[in-house]
């Protein structure tokens, strides 16, 4: 993942932020007052670490959306 945004630059996002492993293609959504509350507002998004709840890996890509619809193709897409 190359992405240098921070949180603080998406803390007034109205939509999740959404996580996809890059191994088994598990997705989850995640909310940015926890994130924030966590890991602190100049936190990168790169330097996140998630581990995916299906396979264990750390190999994920981080996805931000502008509208509700987006989250939902997100989550649908095979």
């Amino acid at each position: 993942m190359d992405d240098t945004r921070n949180l603080r630059m998406l803390r007034d996002s109205h939509h999740p932020l959404g996580v996809m492993c890059n191994f088994c293609l598990h997705r989850s959504l995640v909310d940015f007052g926890g994130l924030i509350e966590k890991h602190g507002l100049m936190r990168k998004l790169s330097d996140l670490r998630f581990k995916c709840t299906k396979c264990g890996r750390r190999d994920f890509h981080v996805e931000t959306f502008g509208h509700r619809s987006a989250v939902t193709r997100f989550m649908r897409r095979d």
